[in-house]
């Protein structure tokens, strides 16, 4: 409810053009100047008032800016990157941290690390692809699939090596390229017990599964 009031807040501002990127009351101006930025900037301030809402200034950036940290990922429009905040590295890192060769950890660790994964991965470079791998793992028999959070798991060697790219810094710092997507591609693909298949552009590839 508190998310569609916010949306409903912005409603009129973006009926004038102004683009604003909001997630619940972190709301971010987009602009092509610094001068667009800043009278943008001064009409949001306006109709928050309007609302009766307070801003935080102390939380708050009023300054236009090329590069900021908006929900933890650090935005640079002149080098149009993105990537993790040393805050979200370090949530990640703690993490992390817990899973030892050998060890044991709690199922709700493991589903706290899987969320911690799906946040980055946009800022990583093929992120969804690397967190596959532990979340094959958390899905076999008598792992984490299922049961309460309190319930503890060994950490394997197969679980400890499919983390091992997420230890690595120049994975976490190296972020993404921004931009507007200029071609799509689309892939049809399946999957059984038996065999896998796909299609692009009308050329087909299949296999039995080893």
């Amino acid at each position: 409810m508190f998310t569609k009031c916010m949306d409903a807040a912005l409603a009129p501002l973006r009926l004038q053009g102004i683009r604003v990127l909001n997630y619940l009351d972190n709301w971010l101006i987009l602009a092509h100047s610094m001068e667009l930025v800043s009278h943008h900037r001064d009409v949001l301030l306006h109709h928050i008032q309007s609302l009766g809402l307070r801003l935080n200034t102390k939380k708050s950036v009023l300054t236009p800016s090329q590069q900021t940290v908006f929900l933890e990922v650090h935005l640079d429009s002149i080098q149009m990157q993105a990537c993790l905040a040393p805050a979200r590295i370090s949530s990640l890192n703690a993490c992390l941290a817990r899973f030892k060769l050998g060890h044991h950890v709690s199922v709700g660790t493991c589903r706290r690390l899987l969320g911690l994964m799906a946040a980055a991965s946009p800022e990583l470079p093929l992120g969804l692809l690397h967190m596959r791998l532990f979340l094959w793992w958390m899905k076999l028999p008598g792992i984490c699939s299922v049961g309460p959070a309190s319930r503890l798991v060994r950490v394997t060697r197969s679980c400890f090596h499919n983390l091992s790219i997420w230890w690595d810094p120049l994975f976490l710092n190296r972020g993404v390229r921004m931009g507007a997507v200029h071609r799509h591609q689309m892939v049809t693909t399946e999957a059984s017990l038996m065999g896998w298949g796909a299609v692009f552009e009308g050329r087909p590839a299949c296999r039995v599964w080893t």
